[in-house]
């Protein structure tokens, strides 16, 4: 497919830094090296810092700075809407309770960091993280969610700041944020707090009703200290895509747009031996009754990914499904099955959902009692160590409530309908919770 786009150059750096669809399609972003690919459809570009939000372009939230600017001087979630409860087949379902209380104290403190050499990647839906800017905002929905004030955008971004460094994963997919720029603070929050260093990757979505998108910040140098071991690794992303439908998609009426998706293949070194990893990052339509639509937006996600799988390669499909059916493996007709790909009728490209090697009890990842919207899904290539090569292979999935939640959990309509109004201490960050894979090299 022939695609047009207005381009944006950093003439400084000699890249091109930013580009805006024309016409729908698949954008492909390389953003390793310098100069131009002579690729239709696609941009080499150097990751740079946000601009300014007063020097937000108007006709595009997403334009980038070759110089660094500094920081700008009731909640509403369309998750919550999904009906209370569990559903015949929740994991809630039997004699024992999912409900997560936490330790006396449960300090984040407590866990130990995961090894230099392990490979850790983590989920997390941070549930508006909007800053207090809205002058870049357009929809109502959007600017009702700003952080009311700075104070409470500091706390916000501080706290997940501590959060994240208490385990230091390799890179973070997170969702529900506002772009960009509030992971460009995040990551400086991680620097300035925690001398920890991280870079953001976004690429602007298609929700202009929420403004929401996802994103990545992954470690990107070991300034901190904690890789002078030679076995060390060292994460590098190689290409960050978001996918549109072929025409032949379209008119497939199996299959619908993801509006809310970033795909980034990053390259694991430790030593002499380099893994390739294609992280999917993706945000699915909410709310019981849209089972329907993101069924399409499930069945959309595999059959970009299919032929990787297939092929043996390395792919980690991660985010917020927004997912009622709680089962494993997924029931045959459901948006998990879709996106795990069981009813492809082909298993060479089906992925693994993690969630099975955790406890039925210690399966919820949201405020809602028994809903496990968020997951990490596997191909088979990470599960089976090689023989003959060293390679990438799970070692531990954990769920991780302790990251978010602040003194004990929130009562769930609290949480909504008086969120800032709760105190710092016992404000929970998030109405959903952490999830993390680590992988070591063997």
């Amino acid at each position: 497919m022939l695609l047009m786009f207005e381009l944006r150059c950093n003439y400084r750096f000699g890249t091109i830094v930013s580009a805006r669809s024309i016409t729908h399609g698949c954008i492909l972003i390389l953003i390793t090296g310098c100069g131009l690919a002579g690729l239709v459809g696609c941009e080499k570009t150097r990751l740079s810092s946000p601009a300014s939000p007063n020097n937000q372009n108007s006709d595009s939230k997403e334009v980038f700075a070759t110089e660094i600017a500094p920081e700008p001087t009731a909640k509403t979630n369309p998750d919550r809407l999904i009906s209370n409860g569990p559903t015949d087949n929740s994991i809630q379902a039997g004699a024992e309770s999912n409900e997560w209380t936490p330790d006396a104290p449960a300090a984040l403190s407590s866990r130990s960091v995961p090894e230099a050499d392990s490979f850790t990647v983590m989920t997390w839906n941070l549930e508006w993280f909007f800053d207090d800017f809205d002058g870049d905002n357009f929809s109502k929905l959007a600017k009702d969610q700003t952080a009311p004030s700075r104070a409470q955008w500091d706390w916000k971004r501080d706290a997940v700041a501590a959060s994240i460094h208490s385990l230091q994963p390799s890179v973070v997919a997170l969702q529900e944020i506002e772009g960009r720029r509030v992971l460009w603070y995040l990551a400086k929050a991680m620097e300035r707090n925690h001398a920890m260093s991280y870079r953001e990757i976004c690429i602007e979505g298609d929700d202009v009703f929420t403004e929401q998108d996802v994103g990545f910040i992954y470690r990107s140098d070991t300034d901190d200290g904690k890789s002078n071991s030679p076995e060390a690794i060292q994460v590098e992303p190689t290409l960050a895509s978001v996918f549109g439908r072929t025409a032949a998609m379209k008119r497939d009426d199996l299959m619908a747009d993801v509006s809310k998706h970033l795909a980034v293949e990053y390259e694991i070194v430790r030593g002499d031996d380099t893994e390739r990893v294609t992280v999917f990052n993706l945000h699915l339509r909410a709310r019981e009754e849209a089972i329907a639509v993101r069924t399409k937006q499930a069945r959309t996600v595999h059959a970009w990914l299919a032929s990787k799988i297939r092929a043996g390669e390395n792919v980690i499909v991660l985010g917020d499904f927004n997912a009622e059916d709680t089962t494993i493996p997924a029931e045959p007709t459901s948006d998990m099955a879709a996106v795990c790909g069981l009813d492809t009728g082909d298993s060479d490209d089906d992925l693994v959902d993690l969630l099975d090697r955790l406890p039925i009890k210690s399966r919820q990842t949201h405020l809602l009692s028994g809903k496990a919207f968020d997951r990490i899904l596997v191909s088979p290539s990470l599960l089976i160590d090689d023989p003959n090569r060293v390679d990438l292979v799970l070692a531990k999935f954990e769920r991780l409530p302790e990251l978010n939640v602040k003194g004990s959990v929130d009562v769930p309509q609290e949480h909504w309908d008086s969120y800032w109004q709760i105190s710092d201490d016992n404000r929970d960050i998030s109405d959903h919770w952490p999830l993390m894979a680590t992988f070591d090299f063997k």
